[in-house]
């Protein structure tokens, strides 16, 4: 009866864990420690484009060229047991767009504890870096406001002077 409880409770963590996955918000993805893939869950399907089927058991597909020295470097510093939190990256789509995401990564233990494998969660970051730019922008602009402020006062200043001295004049 112990062994069917224990079977029953790793029966029921394994589905929770299922659902958990699967409901996450986030893109998760599971890989060898060669880098291919193991699991994808429905937010990286919506995120990158890619159905589980086209991913799973191939190598990601999802590093732009301009990044694999970072992806490789990223997978050796987790296979060597160091785990990476929100390091912001960029990564491509099934249809070509270059998008931003938030990058967190932990290395997968066996039974053994040893590494063999890595989970990565991808947070999308675009409209957060949409917003930094108007921001900037929006200071930007608040800049050139104060410096033509600043121009107007003094060129005022100036046309003070230049009256007085015309009134004298007169």
């Amino acid at each position: 009866t112990a062994r069917h409880f224990a079977e029953g409770e790793l029966r029921r963590a394994s589905d929770e864990l299922r659902a958990l996955f699967d409901a996450s918000p986030l893109a998760i993805c599971g890989l060898t420690s060669d880098g291919y893939v193991r699991s994808w869950n429905r937010a990286a399907e919506q995120l990158f484009g890619w159905t589980a089927g086209e991913v799973v058991g191939r190598p990601l597909p999802i590093g732009p060229s301009e990044v694999q020295a970072e992806y490789r470097g990223l997978c050796e510093n987790v296979l060597s047991g160091n785990p990476a939190t929100n390091i912001e990256s960029h990564r491509v789509r099934k249809d070509g767009e270059v998008i931003a995401v938030s990058v967190s990564t932990a290395p997968v233990h066996d039974a053994n504890g040893r590494i063999n494998g890595i989970v990565v969660v991808y947070g999308d970051i675009r409209d957060r870096k949409e917003l930094e730019a108007q921001l900037l922008q929006a200071q930007k602009m608040e800049a050139v406001g104060q410096l033509a402020g600043g121009v107007a006062h003094d060129f005022n200043n100036l046309l003070t002077v230049i009256q007085t001295a015309s009134d004298m004049l007169l």
